[in-house]
């Protein structure tokens, strides 16, 4: 078992940004399950881990998000 200061910045970066993605997915199916979870906060969180981003993927995905919102 892995606690948590054993794991690298990086590596948490990466999972919270594919909770980002797996949050949007949700959202998208209509949101049963996310409670308060809103496509501010799914923004919110691939923003603050989108990492070095070499080749703007995630930052497409933000604009995804953001025009996903506003088309709601």
């Amino acid at each position: 078992l892995v606690k948590a200061k054993e794991v690298s910045a990086t590596l948490q970066s990466e999972v919270k940004f594919s909770v980002a993605v797996a949050g949007f997915a949700q959202l998208l199916r209509g949101g049963n399950f996310m409670e308060n979870f809103s496509y501010d906060d799914v923004i919110k969180l691939a923003q603050e881990n989108k990492g070095a981003d070499e080749f703007g993927y995630r930052n497409e995905f933000v604009q995804l998000v953001r025009k996903a919102k506003i088309a709601k």
